[in-house]
C-alpha cells in the first residue's frame, strides 16, 4: 500500500505502508509550488498526482517519474478541492474565487492539454436571493450505459 502526504508547505511525500510496523519513505517531491499546498489527489489510471496551492495554482506531476508535467492557471484564490474524472483525462477543481474548472490532462490531445476547458461560477440559491459561495468538495461520477460512454 502506498500513502501520500503533504506534511509541509511545498512538497509531498510518498510512503510504502506494506510493513504494518514501520512506514518507509520512498521519495519527497517538490518544485511545483512556491506557496503552501492546500489539496492533493492521485489517479492510478493516469499515473498523475495533482496538488492545489493557496495562490490558486494547480501542479500536475508524473507519479512514476516524480516530475512536474503541467501547471494549471485559472483560479485567483486558494484551491479548495481537486478531483480526477477517471477514466477520462480530465480534472475538476474548485477555489475560494467561487469558480469550478474542468481541465484537460494527459493523454488528451495537445490543444486541450493543461487548459481550463470549462469554467463555472458557483452560485447557491436560497429562495430569497442568489448567494455566491466557494465549493469545498467536488463529487465526480459517471454512469455507464450498455452502449458505453
Amino acid at each position: 500500500m502506498i500513502m501520500m502526504v503533504c506534511a509541509n508547505q511545498r512538497e509531498y511525500m510518498v510512503y510504502d505502508e506494506e510493513d504494518g510496523d514501520e512506514s518507509v519513505l520512498l521519495r519527497r517531491v517538490s518544485g511545483g509550488h512556491q506557496e503552501e499546498i492546500t489539496v492533493m489527489t492521485y489517479d492510478f489510471h493516469l499515473s498523475l498526482v495533482a496538488t492545489g496551492c493557496i495562490n490558486g495554482e494547480i501542479t500536475l506531476y508524473d507519479f512514476e517519474m516524480s516530475k512536474v508535467v503541467g501547471l494549471l492557471l485559472a483560479h485567483s484564490s486558494a484551491v479548495t478541492s481537486i478531483q480526477f474524472m477517471s477514466p477520462y483525462p480530465l480534472l475538476a477543481s474548485s477555489s475560494l474565487d467561487r469558480t469550478i474548472c474542468i481541465w484537460g490532462v494527459r493523454p488528451i490531445p495537445i490543444k486541450y492539454l493543461n487548459v481550463c476547458l470549462r469554467r463555472y461560477r458557483n452560485i447557491s440559491w436560497n429562495y430569497q436571493q442568489d448567494v455566491e459561495c466557494a465549493a469545498t468538495r467536488l463529487l465526480v461520477w459517471h454512469e455507464q450505459s450498455s452502449a458505453g460512454i
